[in-house]
């Protein structure tokens, strides 16, 4: 049955984390308290920053031997009863995190150590705070929300973690991670290509 397909009432049924995940890949879309929330496809702009920062995490990941980097709305469960799974836009895994080195089946799980989300055109800030809070509250360590917008002077990525106030990195400085040791990059580098 595809989302379309999916009965409609005045009272929706609220799904559970396994219905969601059995549903096709069609659309793009979130549980987000047992209901599905549909969102739009995501921009080429957001895209192009996505693919720069699973790069720059993939390609230091691997000299480092140290976990994986990925993205492309990843299933993370926040929440249960009623249950919440987001897309993650980006993450970051450590080994140390993973049986055996290896993803499990399903949704990302355990919490990674880095979620990514990049605000599209659809999103307001509040939308990206709320789900920073959810990723963080699982077990996330940090939470990196990129602003990417038309202007160049106005493009940054704002880091949070539960143990401080959030950090904002702007256009020409250097982003390091107390959770990714010796990880740096110019936050221009998420932007190259817009």
């Amino acid at each position: 049955m595809s989302i379309a397909e999916l009965p409609l009432s005045p009272v929706t049924r609220r799904m559970t984390a396994a219905e969601f995940l059995a549903l096709p890949d069609e659309q793009p879309c979130e549980l987000v308290k047992g209901v599905i929330v549909e969102m739009n496809p995501p921009s080429p702009r957001h895209a192009i920053v996505i693919s720069n920062l699973n790069y720059l995490l993939t390609t230091w990941a691997r000299t480092h031997n140290s976990g994986l980097a990925g993205g492309h709305e990843t299933a993370l469960q926040t929440k249960s009863e009623p249950d919440t799974v987001r897309g993650v836009d980006g993450f970051y895994i450590s080994f140390a995190r993973l049986k055996g080195n290896v993803l499990p089946e399903g949704p990302l799980l355990p919490a990674p150590e880095l979620c990514i989300e990049v605000r599209s055109p659809s999103n307001r800030w509040t939308d990206l705070l709320e789900k920073a809070v959810e990723y963080l509250k699982i077990g996330v360590e940090e939470v990196w929300l990129v602003e990417p917008t038309l202007a160049p002077a106005d493009r940054f990525i704002e880091s949070h973690r539960l143990d401080r106030d959030p950090i904002r990195f702007r256009m020409g400085e250097t982003l390091t991670s107390p959770s990714l040791q010796e990880f740096q990059m110019e936050v221009g580098q998420a932007f190259s290509g817009i």
